[in-house]
């Protein structure tokens, strides 16, 4: 005969169905909090990375310190190049593999001569937006960059809420000398994530967005993994834990849609993408309110192929324009 208890305290009896469902609540919390660090650590393998800069660092390139004023009062890391120069600033931010010097190499080596050869009416008009007394001469350009929050040499915990945070110090450091001005945006990756959280937080200081491979929200690039990796099964497997995956949700889709109509939006999405699914870019994309807008498809590149979509940007022969969805062209933009 089976007892209707299977365990007491200080005298009482609990009933039998009470403490199976205490421990199964146990267990299932237990599955819950090592889904969330698994899924944080391969997400954010800021500690995967290492801490060893660059034994020689070109002569236009320093490192600087920065306070992370809207947080915890840190001093941060960031890096700049051509910091001397007096025209336009360039806020570059990386995929989540990346730390700051190889976040500003891409800026420097692959965007800026990409950005310069397309010329975009916007900034030939005055090619100093930050400045408030722009000329019509051709200004420098200065890219900053930073490590995110985890990621050496800027330590601690990796979240939306912090790195939005540092990411706003850091123009500010960028902007320091040209009050009221702005930087364009060039991401990649997580940083597309990044980058939409912080226009969406402060839009004013914004010039422009080119965005390469973004996804939808951490939640729905997590769900889409699992599913390419172990299929329908694995997907079903970690049902009752898919709260998890938004806790902190890195909503760019509604960071994105948020944003004022002046700020022009160029999205790239290789076609090939292998880690984000290209329906994603589409989604970021079709959430731009923006006047002016420009998806660029890429065919036969992969996630990593960031040359080959900035080549695409400057080369019509190596992308197709969606002239449905875009509002101006990337000449225009």
């Amino acid at each position: 005969k089976p007892r209707p208890f299977c365990c007491g305290c200080c005298g009482s009896k609990v009933p039998f169905w009470a403490c199976c469902t205490g421990y199964c609540f146990v267990v299932y919390m237990i599955i819950g909090v090592a889904i969330f660090f698994i899924q944080h650590y391969l997400f954010f393998p800021g500690w995967m990375l290492s801490d060893n800069a660059p034994i020689r660092l070109p002569e236009n390139v320093e490192v600087f310190e920065f306070k992370a004023t809207r947080s915890d009062g840190k001093l941060l890391s960031g890096i700049v190049e051509n910091a001397t120069q007096v025209g336009l600033r360039v806020v570059s931010f990386g995929g989540n593999a990346m730390e700051m010097y190889g976040t500003a190499e891409m800026c420097s080596r692959r965007f800026v001569p990409a950005f310069w050869k397309l010329a975009p009416k916007k900034f030939r008009d005055c090619p100093c937006p930050v400045s408030a007394g722009c000329s019509n001469k051709v200004c420098g350009t200065s890219c900053y960059a930073t490590s995110y929050r985890g990621y050496p040499p800027n330590y601690g915990w990796t979240s939306s809420r912090t790195v939005t945070a540092d990411l706003l110090d850091l123009v500010d450091n960028a902007l320091q000398d040209a009050p009221g001005g702005r930087v364009l945006v060039m991401a990649w990756s997580l940083g597309t994530a990044a980058s939409l959280q912080l226009a969406a937080a402060n839009p004013d200081r914004i010039a422009g967005m080119l965005l390469l491979a973004p996804f939808a929200s951490v939640g729905v690039e997590t769900r889409a993994a699992i599913k390419n990796m172990a299929g329908m099964l694995g997907l079903a497997a970690v049902f009752p834990w898919l709260w998890i995956f938004y806790l902190d949700p890195w909503d760019s889709v509604a960071a994105m849609r948020s944003l004022p109509t002046d700020i022009p939006v160029a999205v790239a999405s290789p076609s090939m993408d292998e880690l984000i699914p290209p329906w994603q870019h589409r989604a970021v994309f079709a959430a731009s309110q923006s006047t002016c807008r420009a998806f660029l498809e890429v065919p036969h590149a992969g996630h990593a192929s960031i040359d080959k979509m900035l080549q695409a940007v400057t080369d019509p022969m190596l992308r197709t324009l969606d002239h449905a969805a875009s509002s101006c062209s990337t000449g225009e933009w």
